[in-house]
């Protein structure tokens, strides 16, 4: 019996910290938004979406890139082997 009141009290405890999580968010955002506006590439970011597809597609061409740069010394041929005759050509 003491082990379902306590596990009530927990159960109650844990909803009275969660209730406000989502209001704390929404605000942590708004504040966020805020912040982020009051700059001048935030803002044209925000407002202008040609801008931000630039934005997108640069930040796309970098991780692109960043890949080939640490990927190149790694340089290992995934080719299938081929069987080959006496002569060395495949099959």
């Amino acid at each position: 019996m003491p082990a379902y009141m306590i596990y009530c009290m927990s159960a109650y405890c844990l909803t009275i910290w969660i209730l406000p999580l989502p209001r704390l968010f929404r605000k942590a955002k708004e504040n966020m938004m805020h912040r982020l506006a009051g700059t001048v590439f935030g803002g044209k970011y925000i407002g202008d979406l040609a801008f931000r597809g630039s934005v997108s597609v640069y930040q796309g061409m970098m991780v692109n890139f960043f890949y080939v740069v640490f990927r190149g010394p790694d340089r290992r041929d995934y080719a299938v082997a081929q069987p080959k005759n006496e002569r060395g050509e495949v099959r």
